[in-house]
């Protein structure tokens, strides 16, 4: 090879490098790492202060293994990766990394290995940080949708069953069932609507009455604290509001001229934590012969469901003053059963 050729070579050479320095400097998207055989950094693009958040020179000459968790360099991960990019020629590098603060992010790339004299490895990494969060958010969403799937339709099949149970004609079923299907439609609707696992106490009962057309006003009120109630409280207590204004619209004070209607609650201070008590009272109709003999649906799901689904105290007085209903429960209750299915 003759002398022109040997400088055309050389300055070939000298325009490659000259383009990879290039790209190396300006690149602010992906870190990109150059390390020795022991790997210790021998190169620190814009990009990698970007992400990690070092400067080039507080880490040229430290070990790659800086920008890994330490639960991964106690595990061996570092080694494991040179030795995989050594054999392979190239490892994949796709978990969390920390950055100079300490705060983890998520980076995607490669390691390869460098054999073009001097020794060592070259790594290039992308943060992903903001997608791995939202791959992880719609995991979480999937499992609550179908945590949630599951015990909807475990209710809807209790309700049903019991339904059926105590409607002597298939019409009463029908009237019934659907009645109860449509609660816990309404109550399903405002939570995806929000978004949220819990329902305020205000909205659900102003939601129920209105199911039945009692208008708030001078014979029907609602007063109360903003109450959030986790998604399984706010299933029981959407069902039991339901059945006593389904009640009150048939025998109670809703169906009778000059009847009243007040639903309230407060929050009460306990050594267990806060409880919410409620009371719903009926006025202008009255039960002089006490409690009716036959106990339906809601009387057996306020007597008895509540205090199964809430751990809650619940009574029910017939009187010739009219229905008076207190509900008592732990605010937090249904929350384990929310996690737990």
């Amino acid at each position: 090879m003759g002398e022109n050729e040997d400088q055309s070579a050389l300055l070939a050479l000298r325009a490659t490098a000259a383009r990879y320095r290039l790209i190396l400097e300006s690149s602010t998207e992906f870190a990109i790492i150059a390390a020795d055989a022991d790997r210790r950094i021998t190169e620190w693009n814009a990009g990698a202060q970007k992400i990690f958040q070092w400067r080039e020179e507080e880490v040229l000459g430290r070990p790659a293994d800086i920008i890994f968790t330490a639960e991964d360099r106690a595990d061996g991960a570092p080694l494991r990766e040179t030795s995989t990019a050594d054999a392979k020629g190239r490892a994949i590098d796709d978990r969390w990394h920390v950055r100079k603060d300490g705060t983890r992010l998520w980076g995607s790339g490669m390691m390869f290995p460098l054999r073009d004299g001097a020794r060592g490895y070259l790594k290039i990494l992308y943060d992903r940080t903001e997608h791995r969060n939202a791959e992880e958010r719609q995991k979480l969403l999937l499992s609550e949708l179908q945590h949630r799937v599951r015990n909807i339709l475990a209710v809807v099949r209790s309700l049903a069953r019991r339904t059926i149970e105590m409607s002597p004609t298939l019409q009463e079923f029908e009237q019934g069932f659907d009645g109860r299907l449509a609660t816990l439609a309404r109550t399903q609707n405002v939570l995806t609507r929000s978004g949220e696992i819990s329902l305020e106490l205000g909205e659900l009962v102003r939601d129920e009455l209105a199911a039945v057309g009692a208008a708030l006003g001078e014979h029907v009120k609602v007063s109360g604290p903003e109450v959030k109630l986790r998604h399984r409280a706010a299933e029981a207590l959407a069902l039991a509001t339901h059945e006593l204004a389904t009640n009150a619209l048939k025998h109670g004070a809703l169906a009778v001229e000059g009847g009243r209607l007040e639903v309230s609650w407060r929050v009460v201070p306990s050594p267990a934590g806060r409880l919410l008590s409620m009371e719903w009272r009926e006025q202008g109709v009255s039960f002089p012969d006490g409690a009716p003999t036959r106990s339906g649906f809601g009387r057996e799901l306020i007597e008895q469901g509540l205090p199964y689904e809430l751990g809650a105290a619940t009574s029910l007085e017939f009187s010739a003053a009219g229905l008076r209903a207190i509900i008592q429960f732990p605010l937090d209750a249904g929350e384990e059963r929310d996690k737990d299915g």
